[in-house]
């Protein structure tokens, strides 16, 4: 893994003394921020201790999961940690 990003690096820099210098520069840097993986699933939002006592309100819907099993949506993230019985959200509404 280390030989493999090292010997990128070192092809990046030769071409980027090739090209130019500092033209090439950002062109290098793209390409480092491209090899970061994307995430396949949407990461879980679970609720934390200790929970807010008030809210913003702000309308960013989400959609809480109690610990039963049953889901309701909240005008955001905040108000849905605040009922004592949700767990963990996802953003957006829930689907039907």
């Amino acid at each position: 893994m280390w030989f493999r990003y090292c010997t990128r690096m070192a092809i990046r820099l030769a071409s980027l003394a090739a090209l130019g210098g500092f033209i090439a520069l950002p062109l290098a840097l793209t390409g480092l921020a491209q090899e970061v993986p994307k995430l396949t699933r949407p990461a879980l939002n679970f609720c934390r201790a200790p929970r807010s006592l008030m809210c913003m309100e702000i309308y960013a819907p989400v959609c809480g999961f109690a610990a039963d099993g049953s889901r309701h949506t909240y005008d955001n993230a905040c108000v849905a940690c605040n009922h004592i019985t949700v767990v963990r959200y996802t953003p957006g509404k829930c689907k039907a």
